[in-house]
């Protein structure tokens, strides 16, 4: 049975008329926008009328933009992100990024990164995946060596006599190498780039437009066509994906994303292309796995099903053909007539081919036909007087017609789609419930009453019945037609119990706000001819950003208030004051300089114009709506509007965003304030370190002015404290009465630097302002410091060790300076150099070292430096200390002879005992025990005995000694 298509036509505004097909025309789908330029001709940026332009129009021929191509590269390709930003490709790869209105955008590194031979010969742009086909000449790197082969030749003939020149290598004929290239995710800042084959072997192509190429990806997600899925289960997606927790703002507006198709979820490893290329007999199949060819004939045009499961090629010399996505099984295969080759071939849904095919006569006007292949048997073809594109939606085929000179008619947009099932149900002969009920609204207008008993038999069924009358209002171009579906459903849900499990009554409306929404986006000033599935498809958050980013923000406000979404409608107006912004009128440029060089600079001076925008937003604060002020202000402060930008900033709650831009207008006083009442410790740091990195001469003055400032001004002298000592010093001095603190920020300088003279002018200042502030006990401990250092630095200039001997190689790099004074005497003590003793001493009587701690840093010193007969002989003079240290010390350099004689010498038996016990010599220890005949004794040495040995020979001395 055949598939019933029909047709819906929409004139074209004026501006259309100036529009010819022989140019490069990229149209966004879904409705979108419509590029178009010259074709693979070289665009030189130029000023005034001259140079080459690129225009956009709506979906209905709208003139939006016109704007200068701004390279000198050739345009090769366009085509329309999922975010309608207009993709344009050079042939030497560079890519640039523009919005409908001709702006600039810079959303990644706009680059293919060729070789410099290498060029584009054409590119396919699917969503957010660039697919491009490459040429590079191979004879460049063969070139290079031959130049230097005969540069090497002649540097060897040079000089010599009647020097034949030898024969030059005739000229290589030209080999190059072909790749395909893949970029995934162009629109975003992140994208993967990767090839994906190189083929060889291929003849010259003359004519890039005739080489094909189109790709798709095997793992298709179930909501990217339509097929894929039943109306209910459409619905049921369109409901999750209209709800308002799926909005995601990412950065900025134009990059709003959902939880549907909008996300790049497939890998480039899934991804499978095609390529037929001008008298090659077949196709190219490149996955990531490599590159196959299939043998079919001379390809002049391929396409992909909307549901990806088919491919439709047209061979040269014989006609179409339908495989399958291999190319190993045709599906089936048409011939025609026609001695022409078809321009264009898209799909029409899942069931029919539409090809466009341009016929030129000499004596007659040309023709063009639409040709509208169904089945073997339904070949329709459609004759045209104007030149025609197409374009091949989700759910059927755009059709675009040239204004036809010799006529005063409009050109028209034709939608060409399948009819919906619930059209069938309401406008033909059967016997559905949707039917039944249509033709009972139908009785009821033109007789006035219906049969009451006819209703009641459908009564089960009148759910099913209200909502086909429901859908095919909503797949409906025509107003008549959707008002009487409407009207069929408000007349059959009366019919409907309030608690029916099968139909809720909220669906009327459901289905009302979804067509008055439809009919308001087909209106000719907003020009976005969309279908009830290509709506479901978008969702509500991404017709709201399509209309936003048109700058049809009172639309989009209405929407959003329509449903109720409240992140969204915050988003559209940020991208209206935005707007807004760049229309009012800027500050002049010296304006612009006095608020950049003088940080006091204040201009609360609005224009009528500002002063109406910063009403109307405030109005909308007051009205509970989500208002992103500072992002506003930022907007305002780029384009040069800094008494608005001041204003919205004052407007801004949230500190931690207000005060970086108060920053930027130069209100530092005013950052500081809005800092110390936030009692953010991050932000409080934020303003201040901005302060002191101006001038910190005028913070200290700033912090010193209000007692409030506290808590910054201790933020910023910890923050000096560890990393900036010099402004920490100059923020003290600018005070009169922080001599102490600072002081001790010399003290703190003296242990952080290496340098002996700052160290020493370190200590000076310190005990200058120790001094000023009557700080007795640090002005001493800063003088002796300075008296020690004084002393190290004489003893590094005048006891230089000797370099014969290996003893005195270890001393040869150590430096007293830096050292305490106990480590300064050990040090002097170690090296055994009697001038550096008798220094020791001089240092021991000028620093009042009591005697105790003399001995023990002498015995200390004598035992590093292994002089052990030199220790003994110090043993036998009186001892302040007893000859414990001794024998410790004899014990951790393991000089156990010595710590022998040293435990003869200690008369405290305890002492004794442990000093035993660290020897590890038990018997001596229960020796001392016996002796005593002390239970104590024996306690105190069982607690120290080293192992289990020793407490066991313990225990039987002790049972021995029957205590």
């Amino acid at each position: 049975i055949p598939v019933p298509y029909q047709k819906f036509s929409f004139d074209m505004n004026d501006d259309w008329k100036s529009v010819t097909f022989d140019h490069m025309i990229a149209v966004a789908p879904n409705g979108g926008p419509i590029a178009i330029a010259r074709k693979h001709t070289k665009f030189y940026a130029t000023s005034g009328n001259l140079g080459k332009h690129i225009l956009v129009y709506s979906g209905i021929g709208q003139k939006i933009a016109k704007f200068l191509w701004p390279d000198k590269e050739t345009l090769i390709y366009m085509g329309w992100t999922i975010d309608e930003n207009l993709l344009c490709l050079t042939r030497k790869g560079r890519i640039y990024f523009f919005s409908m209105f001709g702006e600039k955008k810079n959303i990644m590194s706009h680059d293919c990164n060729l070789d410099p031979k290498e060029e584009i010969l054409t590119a396919r742009l699917k969503k957010n995946t660039l697919v491009y086909f490459t040429k590079r000449d191979k004879r460049v790197h063969q070139q290079q060596q031959m130049a230097e082969q005969r540069k090497s030749k002649s540097i060897l003939s040079f000089g010599k006599k009647n020097a034949q020149p030898e024969n030059e290598p005739e000229e290589m004929t030209p080999q190059y190498e072909h790749c395909i290239r893949v970029i995934e995710g162009v629109s975003f800042r992140k994208c993967d780039k990767m090839s994906f084959g190189i083929i060889e072997n291929l003849p010259t192509i003359n004519d890039p437009n005739e080489v094909v190429i189109d790709f798709f990806y095997k793992e298709v997600v179930s909501d990217n066509f339509f097929d894929s899925a039943t109306d209910d289960d459409m619905e049921s997606d369109a409901d999750e994906m209209l709800s308002e927790q799926n909005v995601q703002p990412i950065g900025e507006f134009n990059l709003l994303q959902t939880n549907t198709q909008y996300k790049s979820r497939n890998k480039l490893e899934n991804l499978k292309i095609y390529l037929a290329v001008p008298n090659i007999e077949g196709v190219y199949i490149a996955t990531h796995q490599g590159v196959d060819f299939r043998k079919i004939g001379v390809i002049k045009l391929l396409c992909l099903s909307p549901q990806q499961k088919y491919v439709a090629v047209y061979v040269e010399g014989f006609g179409l053909i339908v495989f399958d996505t291999d190319i190993k099984k045709s599906q089936d295969k048409f011939t025609t007539s026609l001695q022409t080759v078809p321009q264009q071939m898209v799909w029409c849904k899942n069931s029919m081919i539409c090809m466009y095919v341009p016929i030129k006569q000499e004596s007659k006007a040309h023709r063009h036909i639409l040709l509208f292949v169904r089945t073997k048997d339904d070949i329709k073809p459609l004759n045209f007087n104007n030149p025609l594109h197409i374009e091949q939606d989700c759910d059927g085929v755009r059709i675009f017609m040239q204004h036809y000179n010799r006529s005063n008619a409009k050109a028209k947009m034709i939608l060409w789609q399948k009819v919906p099932q619930e059209l069938i149900t309401l406008y033909t002969t059967n016997t559905e419930p949707g039917k039944k009920l249509y033709q009972f609204y139908k009785d009821y207008t033109i007789k006035g009453q219906s049969n009451i008993n006819e209703m009641l038999a459908i009564e089960n069924e009148m759910p099913m019945a209200v909502t086909t009358c429901l859908k095919a209002a909503a797949m409906s171009f025509d107003v008549r037609l959707q008002k009487e579906a409407l009207r069929a459903a408000s007349y059959g849900k009366d019919f409907i119990n309030s608690d029916s499990l099968y139909f809720k009554h909220t669906d009327f409306d459901y289905y009302c706000r979804i067509l008055r929404v439809l009919n308001a986006l087909r209106q000719p000033d907003i020009g976005i001819i969309m279908s009830y599935h290509q709506f479901m498809r978008e969702g509500k958050e991404k017709v709201i950003h399509r209309l936003t980013h048109r700058n049809k923000h009172f639309l989009s406000f209405k929407l959003c208030d329509y449903w109720n979404l409240h992140t969204l409608r915050a988003l559209v107006l940020h991208h209206w004051a935005c707007t807004k912004i760049v229309e009012v009128p800027s500050n002049s440029l010296e304006a612009r300089a006095q608020a950049m060089t003088n940080s006091e600079w204040v201009d609360t001076t609005l224009t009528d114009d500002e002063y109406a925008l910063v009403a109307v937003l405030k109005d909308q604060r007051d009205r509970g709506q989500l208002i992103y002020f500072a992002d506003i202000a930022e907007h305002a402060i780029e384009s040069n509007k800094l008494s608005l930008a001041l204003n919205l900033c004052m407007l801004e709650t949230n500190t931690i965003k207000q005060v970086p831009l108060l920053q930027r207008l130069g209100k530092h006083n005013l950052a500081l304030d809005k800092a110390i009442h936030s009692f953010n410790t991050d932000v409080i740091y934020q303003v201040v370190l901005d302060l002191k990195n101006t001038n910190i001469d005028r913070v200290s003055e700033l912090l010193r002015s209000n007692a409030e400032y506290t808590l910054a001004r201790k933020l910023l002298i910890s923050y000096c404290r560890q990393n900036d000592l010099g402004s920490l010093k100059q923020f003290y001095k600018a005070y009169q009465d922080q001599q102490y603190n600072l002081g001790m920020t010399f003290v703190h300088e003296y242990f952080t630097t290496n340098k002996q003279d700052d160290q020493v002018k370190a200590l000076v200042d310190a005990e200058a302002n120790f001094s000023i502030a009557s700080a007795s006990l640090e002005t001493t401990v800063v003088q002796q410091q300075k008296t020690l250092l004084e002393r190290q630095m004489y003893i590094d200039d005048n006891f230089k060790p000797d370099t014969n001997g290996d003893d005195d190689m270890q001393y040869e790099s150590e430096s007293f300076v830096g050292l305490s004074l106990n480590e300064t005497i050990i040090r002097c003590i170690e090296r055994g150099d009697a001038k550096l003793m008798d220094f020791a001493n001089k240092l021991r009587k000028e620093f009042k070292v009591p005697d105790k701690r003399y001995w023990y840093l002498k015995i200390s010193a004598l035992a590093r430096g292994e002089k052990w007969d030199v220790l003994s002989s110090f043993a036998k003079s009186k001892s302040p200390v007893g000859y414990v240290p001794f024998a410790k010390i004899a014990i951790a350099f393991e000089q156990l002879n010595h710590a022998r004689d040293y435990i003869k010498l200690v008369n405290d038996p305890m002492d004794k005992i442990e000093l035993y016990m660290q020897l590890g010599e038990v018997d001596a220890a229960i020796s001392i025990c016996q002796n005593r005949k002390s239970v104590e004794l024996f306690q105190f040495a069982n607690g120290l005995a080293p192992s289990k040995e020793g407490r066991v020979k313990l225990a039987e001395a002790y049972k021995q000694m029957n205590l």
